[in-house]
């Protein structure tokens, strides 16, 4: 294992095979590294990977600024996240976890739904801040758990300085939202996670097996009651609800 000091003077810096960088209670690993001459940017390649807790991402290259905390992964990301241990957006550690360190707190989407349960995530690239707590998925962006899958264009995802935890998805773009046999688009979609819900919004239509079934000016999915409810504009207002039965 090679450290490396007194980074100034020199215009980059190269590492091969089995490369292993931690900063910010994060760990990246990939088969090249480029280091630049400030020594502040890190540039994994050759299968980058991002590990937290049994959490991993990954794509074609990691982009870490080691000084301030942010992250970029582009290129065909794709990461598997475990939401059973509730994972608090800059805890450095997952409750329930010996040890580990938290890659990177807004990459686990899944956390915010409080449901036990393997969630897979990809898209063409994340963009991660850590000042502003926001991670930012771009390009054919879909989350898939269980029978349920999300699609958009991008998600943005809001952490709450406040309490730690996830506070909130944004979705714009081609949404969809798949719960069992019904589907929902829509062009733009808001998750609440205190209130268990998504508010979807841009000519959200209710789909079945292919029909369309309802729309209006509102679609919200109440997730904790499994419900539905779709409002229209208020000189025509359309206000319907059905529930979905628990699967056994």
């Amino acid at each position: 294992m090679a450290f490396l000091k007194g980074m100034s003077g020199l215009d980059w810096v190269v590492a091969r095979d089995d490369v292993v960088v931690e900063a910010k209670g994060r760990i990246a690993t990939g088969g090249k590294l480029v280091l630049d001459g400030s020594g502040q940017i890190a540039t994994l390649t050759r299968q980058p990977k991002v590990w937290y807790g049994e959490n991993v991402i990954e794509g074609r290259k990691v982009l870490y600024h080691l000084k301030n905390g942010d992250l970029s992964i582009i290129g065909n990301v794709s990461g598997v996240f475990y939401s059973q241990k509730e994972l608090k957006v800059g805890s450095g550690r997952a409750r329930g976890d010996k040890g580990g360190p938290d890659a990177s707190e807004s990459l686990s989407v899944s956390e915010s739904l409080r449901k036990p349960g393997k969630v897979e995530l990809s898209a063409d690239r994340l963009d991660y801040n850590q000042k502003t707590m926001q991670g930012t998925y771009s390009g054919n962006v879909v989350l898939r758990k269980g029978e349920s899958i999300f699609s958009a264009d991008t998600i943005k995802v809001h952490g709450d300085p406040a309490t730690g935890q996830i506070g909130s998805l944004e979705a714009d773009g081609h949404v969809r939202v798949q719960d069992g046999t019904k589907v929902v688009r829509a062009e733009k979609a808001l998750y609440y996670n205190d209130e268990q819900k998504v508010v979807l919004l841009g000519m959200p239509k209710v789909f079945e097996l292919g029909k369309v079934i309802t729309r209006g000016d509102v679609v919200t999915l109440y997730l904790g009651r499994r419900e539905y409810e779709i409002k229209g504009e208020q000189k025509d207002k359309i206000k319907t609800t059905f529930f979905i039965p628990n699967r056994q």
